[in-house]
């Protein structure tokens, strides 16, 4: 499992966009399979997607597949609350684009930006599910 860890990593790092894709979907479900905690698996996937994830030069396509998977990783293989604080502060640094302006007018976006955004917004629910209450309700009121 090690060595297939390592070429998943690798392919997300270095794939283009539909091998990206690809590797994004191979991960989660290796991860589900996988069905175990372990911080070390959560960071090395970490590693290689968030630097894409947060690159606005590549693909809203590509990062979305990204923010998906990144969800279900951390909702998975992570133990540590702060790393999935970290990893929800992230997300939401991306779908806040699609908040309100601040005279109250929504952002104009095309179709594959708000998909991007939809799918960070959806592992962000996800994890805030894994968290304590008084957490979740500091996290929502953020």
């Amino acid at each position: 499992s090690e060595n297939l860890t390592e070429q998943l990593a690798i392919c997300l790092r270095k794939s283009n966009e539909s091998e990206g894709r690809l590797a994004a979907i191979v991960t989660s479900l290796f991860v589900i399979q996988l069905g175990e905690t372990s911080d070390e698996l959560y960071t090395k996937f970490r590693d290689a997607i968030m630097p894409i994830l947060r690159d606005e030069s590549k693909s809203s396509i590509l990062r979305k597949h990204f923010a998906k998977a990144i969800g279900i990783i951390c909702f998975i293989a992570c133990e540590d609350i702060s790393m999935t604080v970290e990893l929800m502060k992230a997300l939401e640094t991306i779908f806040s684009r699609s908040y309100l302006n601040g005279d109250g007018i929504s952002p104009i976006l095309n179709h594959d930006l708000q998909d991007l955004h939809t799918a960070a917004l959806s592992s962000w629910c996800l994890l805030v599910s894994t968290m304590p209450n008084n957490l979740a309700h500091e996290l929502v009121r953020m």
